[in-house]
């Protein structure tokens, strides 16, 4: 009887040992909803032992049961919370791939991105070749190009901002380095109205790229409340001015209004030369011809071979030029545009564009020494044009730098000359 005493007395201290004993990862990793349930159980206080022993020992073994009984009860209201959220956070999961497969597929990305969660909660993501889903790729930098990897980290970026309570967004040039379709599945995926990852975010992108301006302002394909602006900075002092739909212009359009809408026979045959190189398939019409060479202020037009031009071509070009410029006549114009002209047009004009088009025939006409690697660098780096297909009314398509090179030859050229 007295062992039997004993025993008992060994089992009820060894349940209230190991209750002392727990803690919140002594069930980590190891057991089922139910195990944990039958552990409790298991682990209550036989009060018929206590019934002999003093009253508030009893008591404190009610209280104890009590106890196991309230957390019973609580573990599996939390239980079923837990299971609610898990069932929320795979949901989002689930999302997430498909929002990032679905953005990888239209920026032609041949990947698969999969968030695997494990029965612990702990996850892990992975990248699997399209072709063949059972290769994980152990390290993406192995196998996928820059631009593949800055898309991937684009696309988790915004999976991310997506799911968090973030106020603003910076997005410093996040596509300029993709091609076309890239592009525009990038904007599609952080910015369309229906399921963008950023839609509902307060968003600053900065670019050089004319695409978000296209696809965003001009085109509007994205329906969500936006507005741009055009930064510029003028030798240190950076101002604002905002950028409406009408502002971006097809670059052939535009340039043409310039020759419709300037006043001084130079600037017009410059952006008249422009707009037929613009259109790309007139350099063998006497128009083409005659501009070059009224731009270059030849007393005699020559072709792009250095021999003269003939009479015919001559008297063609010219008609043509009329239509734009009523009463031009070559030699007129050729007198009427010396070196101190050109110098007075450059220094009058507002446009960068103007003023590198007007440095070349001042160059060619100054017989003041100039380095001749600045001079190569003005003549030939900008001799020809980067021909967008559209430009923003305002930009500057030259840099300031390049023109405050060129404000020191003009300086230099003057100066000679008044000591002279």
């Amino acid at each position: 009887m007295l062992a039997k005493t004993f025993y008992k007395a060994e089992v009820e201290k060894n349940k209230i040992e190991s209750l002392i004993h727990q803690t919140r990862f002594s069930f980590r990793n190891r057991y089922t909803k139910e195990d944990i349930k039958k552990y409790y159980v298991n682990n209550k206080l036989d009060l018929t032992y206590f019934d002999g022993l003093e009253k508030e020992l009893k008591e404190n073994a009610v209280k104890v049961n009590n106890s196991i009984d309230k957390l019973i009860k609580e573990f599996d209201d939390f239980y079923d919370l837990m299971k609610e959220f898990n069932y929320l956070i795979k949901d989002s999961i689930n999302n997430t791939e498909n929002e990032i497969n679905t953005f990888l597929k239209y920026a032609g990305i041949p990947y698969v991105f999969n968030i695997d969660v494990d029965e612990n909660g702990d996850s892990q993501t992975m990248l699997k070749p399209l072709l063949n889903k059972t290769i994980i790729l152990e390290d993406a930098t192995q196998h996928l190009s820059y631009g593949e990897m800055n898309v991937l980290s684009l696309a988790l970026f915004g999976a991310i901002a997506k799911r968090k309570k973030t106020d603003l967004v910076i997005l410093d040039d996040p596509i300029s380095s993709f091609d076309e379709n890239k592009k525009f599945a990038v904007i599609h995926y952080l910015f369309n109205e229906t399921n963008g990852v950023l839609k509902d975010k307060t968003v600053i992108l900065l670019t050089h790229d004319m695409e978000p301006l296209l696809d965003i302002i001009k085109n509007d394909f994205i329906k969500i409340p936006k507005k741009a602006h055009l930064l510029i900075n003028n030798k240190g002092e950076v101002s604002e001015k905002e950028i409406k739909k009408d502002d971006i212009q097809n670059v052939i359009t535009a340039e043409y209004k310039q020759v419709q809408n300037n006043s001084i026979d130079y600037l017009k045959i410059i952006h008249l030369r422009r707009y037929y190189d613009l259109l790309g398939t007139q350099h063998s019409k006497p128009i083409y011809h005659i501009l070059s060479n009224a731009e270059h202020l030849r007393a005699t037009p020559i072709k792009i071979n250095g021999k003269p031009l003939d009479s015919s071509a001559i008297s063609a070009g010219i008609n043509e030029i009329r239509n734009e410029i009523p009463g031009f006549d070559y030699n007129v114009f050729i007198s009427n545009n010396s070196l101190n002209d050109l110098i007075t047009l450059y220094k009058h004009s507002n446009d960068n564009y103007e003023k590198i088009r007007l440095i070349r025939p001042i160059l060619e006409k100054n017989t003041v020494p100039v380095d001749i690697k600045l001079r190569n660098f003005i003549t030939e780096n900008y001799h020809v044009e980067n021909l967008y297909l559209y430009t923003v009314l305002g930009v500057k398509q030259i840099p300031d730098y390049i023109i405050d090179l060129c404000d020191e030859i003009i300086k230099t050229i003057e100066g000679v000359s008044t000591s002279l």
